[in-house]
Parts: structure tokens; C-alpha cells; sequence
């Protein structure tokens, strides 16, 4: 015999099977929990994530910091260990940047531990010396190990942090020329931002931390076209700040102010013009552009007896040279 069932009793037939299914699911869980509540802790496995030749932190150094849970860990309930705050103590370190603490089904306390990444190492005003990693957290430079990182040197404060730089840290550290080629990173103000080259001689001036990529084919040009003659120490200064422009600052010369401009148009065509600024020189530049910071000097006009030999150049009328042949004739 052939049950059928219309389609109203196999709505609720599926709607009870389905509440005795969750309610199955969430009494198992429930005991699941008690039960795990109520196991013993078999032990504590530590897991150092550190992929780099320098170890900041090692298994038997944060086993320490854990005092006699290690020793007692197997007389103690899973439910009496609080990973929250173990997570929240070993975060506290500097030497770590990230902690994750489980328990495995094994019934053993994981604790997955990351080490700092530093990306840079900051010498700031007050004299102190310490590495940063992304966020921002601080490891103190201990002479025990030393990182090759990108160097930092600046007046730095909440308004304008160590990690404002790092957008440029990673764009000098993304091509290896630039990478061999930066020594240093000053950082004056948020709109003063010093390149140091490992060829002494001259600074770059960045400007603020915007346009990187036009900005160093600027500087490309300007080592291509100009300091490969003139020589990496003829400029002090050579200044990026200004869009479209390369400003430099002679080295010996004796008024302050930018003593050459690179006005590029296009990466294939670019007009280069000279300003002189020795005292007593006259100013005389051509360009589409005017240099920054450049006070203008007006040109000095010809005395009166310049002027009275230029007319004195200028050609009589006919007339003149006439009467003048006439009077030759008669004598």
C-alpha cells in the first residue's frame, strides 16, 4: 500500500524534520562544549612565523613570558585558560606584530606568533633610534641585531607620522636602481622631503609625498642631461617640487636662490636655460616657465653715452650726402 501525502502534510513534514534536525545540531554542540569545557589541556605548541635571517623572538624566549602555564599546562581545564588574554600580552611586545592563540581538537594550546617586519629605521629629533613596521609599532634598535632597511632621519609628530613616508619607502625600495641609489631619507616638514644619494654631493628635494613617478623621471632627466657634464657636487640642492620642473642650487654661488631650471615640456623635448646669480651679474633666463622663488631683477638701462654713439651709427638722409658731394665739386 502506497502512502501519498498532499502537498500541505509534506510542508509540515519537512518543517518538523527540519526543527529536530537544528535542534539535534545545537544539543550536540552544547555537549560538544561542556565536554571540551571539561578536558584537560595537553600541552602547549609555539610557533614562530619568522622567515628572515634575524630572529627577534624565539620559542624558548615567549615560553618564558608564559610564566608556569607550559609546566602546568596539563593539570589545567581547556576552560580555565584565557586566550584573550594571552593574545592581548604577547601583543604588547615590540618584537611581535601579530599573535593568533587556538585550541586544536588535540586539545593543545596553539600560539602562532609573527615577529615585527620593520620596514624602516627612524633616527628622530629627540635623538632616539628605533625600527617601525607598517602600523606604525616601534622596536627599539638593539646593538644585538641590525636590519637592512631604508634609513629615516626626521621631525616627526601625530599630525605628520614616521609612516606618512612609507608610500615612498616602497616606491624607492620597487626598483632596484633607486634602491642602490638612496642612502638616506630626511624629512624636514610634511612638504621637505630629503633624498640622500649614496653619491655625495648633492640632496633631492621631493617635496611632499605625491607624484613619485613623475617626479624620479624628472630626476632621470635631469642626471641624464645635465649633472652627467657638469658632475654630481656642481648642485647642492636639486628641488622636484615644482610639477614639470628641476630646480637646482649651485653650490658656490654667492646670492641664495635656484641657479638652474629644467623646464621639461615632454620626456623627448625639454628647454634648459641658465640664470646667473653672482652679485652685480644681471639675471637673464629664457624659458616658458619662471623659475620658483626667483626674485625678478629689472635690466639696467644704457647710460646716455651708449645711446649717443648708437644715433651717432645711424644713417643720414640722401639729402645730406648730397649737398655734402656738391660742396666737394665746387672746391
Amino acid at each position: 500500500m502506497k502512502l501519498e501525502f498532499s502537498p500541505l502534510m509534506r510542508s509540515w513534514l519537512f518543517a518538523i524534520l527540519t526543527v529536530i534536525t537544528v535542534g539535534y545540531l545545537v544539543a550536540a554542540w552544547f555537549m560538544t562544549k561542556s565536554a571540551a569545557a571539561n578536558r584537560m589541556c595537553q600541552g602547549v605548541l609555539i610557533t614562530v612565523h619568522d622567515t628572515s635571517e634575524i630572529h627577534f623572538v624565539t620559542p624558548q624566549e615567549l615560553s618564558a613570558e608564559l610564566g608556569d602555564l607550559p609546566s602546568r599546562a596539563l593539570d589545567t581545564r581547556l576552560a580555565d585558560i584565557d586566550i584573550d588574554s594571552i593574545e592581548r600580552m604577547f601583543n604588547l611586545f615590540d618584537k611581535i606584530e601579530r599573535v593568533n592563540v587556538n585550541i586544536l581538537t588535540s586539545g593543545k594550546l596553539l600560539i602562532d606568533v609573527w615577529p615585527m617586519r620593520p620596514v624602516a629605521r627612524i633616527f628622530d629629533s629627540a635623538g632616539q633610534s628605533y625600527y617601525i613596521n607598517r602600523a606604525g609599532k616601534r622596536i627599539a634598535a638593539e646593538p644585538g641585531y641590525f636590519l637592512d632597511v631604508p634609513v629615516v632621519k626626521g621631525d616627526f609628530s601625530p599630525t605628520f607620522p614616521a609612516t606618512s613616508l612609507i608610500p615612498l619607502i616602497d616606491y624607492i625600495e620597487a626598483d632596484p636602481d633607486w634602491r642602490d641609489a638612496i642612502s638616506m631619507i630626511e624629512a624636514r616638514s610634511s612638504g621637505d622631503i630629503i633624498l640622500v644619494p649614496v653619491i655625495r654631493g648633492h640632496v633631492i628635494n621631493m617635496g611632499d609625498t605625491t607624484n613619485f613617478a613623475d617626479k624620479f623621471r624628472r630626476l632621470k632627466l635631469m642626471y641624464s642631461k645635465v649633472m652627467s657634464s657638469k658632475g654630481w657636487d656642481f648642485y647642492k640642492e636639486i628641488s622636484l617640487k615644482w610639477r614639470g620642473q628641476v630646480v637646482g642650487v649651485r653650490r658656490n654661488a654667492r646670492s641664495q636662490g635656484p641657479e638652474y631650471l629644467l623646464d621639461e615640456q615632454n620626456e623627448e623635448e625639454s628647454t634648459v636655460s641658465t640664470a646667473e646669480l653672482d652679485e652685480g651679474a644681471p639675471i637673464t633666463v629664457s624659458a616658458e616657465k619662471p623659475i620658483p622663488a626667483v626674485a625678478t631683477r629689472k635690466k639696467t638701462e644704457a647710460p646716455d653715452s651708449a645711446a649717443t654713439s648708437k644715433e651717432n651709427k645711424k644713417p643720414r638722409p640722401a639729402s645730406d650726402k648730397t649737398n655734402e658731394s656738391k660742396k666737394q665739386k665746387t672746391t
